[in-house]
């Protein structure tokens, strides 16, 4: 098997991350983000084991939603994306996210989902550090949903 050509490796600084209270109006908070972690989505499954055989009759069912946790930069603005990500956790406010890997261009692959920002907006420190402050926003999703970008 030969080695993936270096044309098709997709660089984790590429990605591009957008939030959306209406799906139609996106804010782009890729200059904030410095992580994305999705988590979950596992598929339930069920056995059943029958008098005859040695193993089970395995069944599929529902897929349980996924929390995608980020860091983003922590700032202080009226404004600005932490202000508005708490006012969203506050009011349980219905959200959209997205982000692609490659970028916010036709054709690359992005991820989608609706859901809840579950975290408050709450930053911790260390006396030892000149390291920009961080602040971890939870995303709980139905599901993230893969599409090409149109």
């Amino acid at each position: 098997m030969s080695q993936v050509p270096a044309s098709d490796v997709v660089v984790q600084s590429e990605f591009a991350i957008e939030v959306s209270e209406d799906g139609t109006t996106w804010t782009d908070i890729s200059g904030y983000a410095n992580s994305v972690k999705p988590d979950g989505g596992e598929r339930d499954t069920g056995a059943l084991y029958t008098f005859d055989g040695d193993t089970a009759v395995v069944t599929a069912g529902k897929r349980k939603p996924q929390t995608i946790e980020m860091d983003i930069v922590y700032t202080e603005g009226a404004n600005d994306i932490t202000a508005m990500l708490q006012g969203w956790y506050e009011n349980k406010t219905l959200v959209y996210l997205r982000y692609a890997p490659k970028g916010m261009t036709t054709g690359n692959w992005q991820f989608q989902g609706q859901g809840y920002v579950v975290s408050p907006i709450q930053p911790e420190g260390d006396a030892t550090s000149s390291d920009a402050v961080l602040v971890t926003v939870k995303f709980v999703v139905s599901a993230m949903v893969q599409s090409v970008q149109a």
